[in-house]
């Protein structure tokens, strides 16, 4: 054998096999000086080098440069570039004779370029660099290519992004039958050729007993996944490429097991990267599985703890009394995202001395504890405003010792006011404020203005300090308004603003002030609020006809 293959380590075999003769090159001595020596220049390097030489592209390579090519080897050797790569020479050709013809070199990062070197046209990415080969004349005789694979980069930097944006949809969903509709989407709408389909299999959402073809296109979960051993199975369906199943990790859902069902792309073989990559998919949904498992167990039982709060705090309440001459309401709505019970309140009975007495009251907290308070507050009221003459600041003000006597380790707005009926069908309104939200008086002719006047500081801060009494003339027609604090508080937004939104309301609806009643008065303010109110809210509107 010729000594200018002595270098080709493992190779030397191979380039003993080949009949040079009987190639474009012809006899290895009777090789140009120039071939002979970047043949040797090839063989010397431990970096993959490749010869392409002459106009057909005859390839004369190193051992670094088998990895390369894989099953090419060693047919590729002293053979065309053209035979060699068939599947990839409309891409490299033009450049190898462009290359040849102009004596420019070629560059390129992360190409992809798609062999057939492992028994299936295999999705590859190299850098190289093509370089013109001259003679001591400057005779391009033949072109040099260094080239390093990149694919297990390319591929994994895309694969990474896959997971990350599946991570990304699936942080915003709400519920668990969204779950599935996300990871199908994602994967549909991935640039990366890695999964061309995937769906989520929930036991909790499958079609019922019996049914066992899925509805998403892929391929039926198979009976014998054992997960204890192997939670990720990949079956080869011929025809249809390979398929995943990805058992979710155990103890999640109960005993049927959620499943990944995943179409692999048929760029690349389902190696010990390729499963990681769908374990990493997997993780990821499982996780929104568990997330979503969670939040629901959570929703139920504050659906639960709600309806129940929500039973005790109107059981604390009140029905109204039915008082000749005058029209009462009442609404109590409870805070979207609260599930315990809160401390407003609100109260109408008939005093000693025949006025109306009518309440609304908010005791600090929203917790059972603040319950507790506010049932104390409504029934400690009631029990003082029958045993104390006198009006409402008074009574507010012997409310404000007791309070303190008992201990009640609260403190508490209210608006106390007794409304008494006169023979020409108006009434008077007596009331005392402490520290509560004013009330609002509609005119019978439908305007609408705060009650500021006088309002004290709140019960539990001054006890001793005595209330003021303020009055004001009910005309036939006009409404009173008394309210809670999440009617106007919003977070980000001032009370002025808050205060201004209810008496704009309210002139709104005082166009039709004379066929308004306090039922449709309550409605318009309940469904006025957002429907994800912050705050319990207690309405008490009372209206003189007229």
């Amino acid at each position: 054998m010729d000594t200018l293959f002595a270098t080709a380590g493992s190779l030397r075999e191979a380039y003993a096999a080949v009949a040079w003769e009987r190639t474009p090159l012809g006899a290895p001595e009777g090789w140009s000086p120039c071939l002979r020596q970047s043949v040797r220049t090839v063989l010397d390097s431990r970096f993959p080098m490749t010869l392409m030489w002459g106009p057909q592209f005859v390839l004369v390579y190193n051992e670094a440069y088998v990895e390369l090519i894989g099953d090419k080897h060693p047919a590729a050797l002293g053979a065309t570039s053209r035979e060699v790569f068939p599947e990839a020479w409309e891409q490299i050709g033009p450049w190898m004779s462009d290359v040849l013809t102009t004596g420019e070199g070629h560059y390129v990062e992360d190409a992809l370029v798609p062999l057939e070197r492992h028994g299936f046209l295999e999705e590859c990415y190299f850098t190289f660099s093509y370089s013109a080969v001259r003679s001591s004349g400057g005779v391009v005789e033949g072109v040099l290519d260094i080239a390093a694979e990149t694919t297990p980069r390319v591929v994994e930097r895309r694969r990474q992004q896959v997971v990350a944006e599946l991570a990304y949809e699936l942080g915003a969903v709400d519920t668990l039958e969204e779950v599935p509709a996300v990871v199908a989407r994602v994967v549909a709408e991935s640039v990366s050729p890695d999964l061309s389909a995937a769906a989520l299999r929930l036991p909790q959402l499958a079609p019922g007993p019996g049914h066992r073809e899925p509805s998403d296109g892929l391929p039926p979960t198979p009976d014998d996944l054992l997960p204890a051993l192997d939670p990720l199975v990949v079956r080869d369906d011929e025809g249809e490429g390979a398929t995943g199943f990805l058992v979710l990790p155990a103890g999640r859902l109960g005993r049927d097991r959620a499943v990944l069902v995943a179409r692999l792309g048929g760029g690349r073989a389902p190696d010990a990267a390729y499963r990681s990559f769908l374990r990493q998919v997997g993780g990821v949904v499982d996780q929104a599985v568990e997330r979503m498992r969670v939040v629901a167990a959570e929703r139920e039982v504050a659906r639960r703890e709600r309806g129940l709060s929500e039973a005790l705090q109107r059981s604390l309440l009140t029905d109204l009394p039915e008082v000749e001459g005058l029209d009462l309401a009442v609404r109590y709505v409870p805070a979207a995202e609260v599930a315990f019970v809160g401390g407003d309140w609100y109260d109408a009975f008939p005093t000693p001395d025949g006025s109306l007495a009518v309440v609304i009251g908010d005791v600090a907290g929203h917790d059972r504890d603040a319950a507790a308070a506010m049932g104390q507050a409504r029934n400690l009221l009631r029990g003082i405003a029958y045993a104390v003459p006198g009006g409402p600041g008074a009574v507010l003000t012997t409310f404000d010792e007791v309070f303190e006597r008992l201990a009640v380790s609260s403190v508490a707005t209210v608006v106390l006011g007794h409304v008494t009926r006169h023979g020409d069908g108006g009434a008077t309104l007596c009331w005392a404020n402490a520290g509560h939200p004013p009330p609002v008086l509609v005119s019978s002719d439908g305007s609408a203005r705060l009650l500021e006047v006088g309002v004290d500081p709140l019960l539990g801060l001054a006890p001793g300090r005595e209330r003021s009494d303020h009055e004001v003339r009910l005309e036939p027609g006009s409404t009173l308004v008394l309210y809670t604090d999440g009617l106007v508080e919003r977070r980000g937004v001032g009370l002025d603003l808050g205060l201004a939104w209810l008496v704009g309301q309210l002139d709104a609806a005082g166009a039709t002030a004379g066929t308004t009643t306090a039922e449709d008065v309550c409605e318009l303010l309940a469904t006025a609020v957002p429907a994800q109110a912050e705050d319990d809210i207690a309405l008490l509107v009372l209206r003189v006809p007229g």
